[in-house]
């Protein structure tokens, strides 16, 4: 992987129609983004902190999905709005803004034979008025993915997109663009650490 970063600084809304700046949520099996003051409404959207493994020596937690389908690294206590889990980092005594990596598992909208389709056409819904650094075809076990590195104005994020058995998830870090070098290791440890029980 090239260039890693994180996603989601608290800056500006995105545009209607434009990508936000904050990890994919899925509602009613569509990808869309998080907004920076409100998400999309819809049943248990208040963020709450999800039980975890108590906080490596080095303060990351081991997230382990309720429906145990996957385990995923954070950097800090990731936080569950629906769907969607979340956790922020990045601020310092001289940089308010936050990073974020964040993950989201929702049922196929389609069925798994279209899984490369499916794929495809989030991608390019991403890559909207972005600029692509870095666009491939991955697979994890034998489940097909996608990785996409796009910058925006003032972000830049990287997806990781896959199709596993009945779901798709969305597996996405991002972060001021000019900090991007600086997030990189956290954003691929986050990546990296996606297991899901395949």
């Amino acid at each position: 992987m090239a260039v890693a970063a994180t996603s989601g600084c608290k800056d500006n809304a995105s545009e209607p129609g434009k990508p936000a700046d904050k990890p994919a949520d899925v509602v009613a099996n569509k990808p869309a983004e998080i907004r920076d003051d409100t998400v999309a409404a819809r049943p248990a959207d208040t963020a709450v902190a999800q039980p975890a493994t108590p906080p490596a020596a080095d303060g990351w937690t081991t997230y382990s999905s309720t429906e145990g389908t996957y385990t995923i690294e954070f950097p800090t206590a990731p936080k569950v709005k629906g769907m969607l889990v979340v956790a922020e980092f990045g601020v310092t005594d001289k940089d308010s803004r936050t990073s974020a990596c964040g993950i989201a598992a929702s049922p196929l909208p389609g069925d798994e034979s279209q899984a490369a389709t499916m794929l495809d056409a989030m991608a390019t819904g991403y890559k909207t008025d972005a600029t692509v650094i870095e666009e491939k075809d991955i697979t994890i076990g034998k489940y097909p993915g996608k990785s996409l590195v796009i910058q925006t104005e003032k972000h830049r994020k990287l997806f990781r997109l896959y199709v596993i058995k009945d779901k798709l998830y969305i597996n996405n870090c991002g972060g001021p663009f000019d900090r991007a070098d600086a997030d990189a290791p956290t954003a691929k440890r986050v990546l990296d650490s996606f297991k899901p029980a395949i």
